[in-house]
């Protein structure tokens, strides 16, 4: 229990001498410090982060990049190719371009998130695949949490496109692989995500 100085509890009785009674709430943080400190502390979640990939220079690796929070780990060389015209549904260019498909990917969060969204073209495809690409999500004591296949289909010129969506238990890692079957190239793209804080850090 959090102790108060004598001229604290003074101070407060004096605050409500006569028939005014403590509030409650107040009692309660007055004789309780613990409760109020522990409620102050619990976890909660921020608003929704998205990364775009114009938060860097184009022609940055992703190996090994960090970006709000997000920290990147490739296989083959990917790299951030840089705004350009390019007929889609899902990605907007600048994105993160790999390749051969058939690369891993991998995102680390500083954070767990309960949120996980992203959307993938594999390029060049013209027409719809079946588990274009697949992720495996792992929980912050590295727990499997779940493999998920992911079709694609192709909606605007030559790249076939998909989204990948998740809600649930924490994820502190996401593992992306990319058919190795389908396409010359990978993007990623509007990577959204939604970091759990515990402990009252950032208060």
């Amino acid at each position: 229990m959090i102790g108060f100085a004598p001229w604290v509890k003074k101070t407060v009785r004096k605050m409500f001498a006569g028939n005014a009674r403590v509030p409650s709430k107040m009692k309660r943080s007055v004789t309780l410090g613990v409760e109020t400190l522990e409620t102050r502390c619990t976890p909660f979640t921020l608003p929704l982060t998205k990364i775009t990939f114009d938060e860097v220079t184009p022609g940055t690796p992703i190996n090994n990049l960090t970006i709000k929070g997000v920290t990147f780990h490739d296989t083959q060389g990917a790299f951030v190719y840089p705004p350009i015209n390019f007929p889609a549904k899902f990605v907007q260019f600048p994105v993160a371009l790999g390749g051969p498909a058939g690369e891993t990917l991998t995102m680390n969060f500083a954070h767990p998130t309960n949120h996980l969204q992203f959307d993938v073209g594999l390029y060049y495809v013209p027409g719809p695949v079946t588990a274009g690409f697949t992720v495996q999500l792992f929980g912050p004591q590295h727990q499997a949490l779940g493999t998920f296949n992911v079709n694609t289909q192709n909606y605007i010129y030559v790249t076939s496109e998909g989204e990948f969506n998740y809600s649930g238990q924490a994820v502190s890692q996401a593992v992306v692989t990319f058919n190795s079957g389908a396409g010359y190239l990978f993007f990623l793209d509007n990577i959204v995500y939604s970091p759990t804080l515990a402990g009252g850090r950032y208060h």
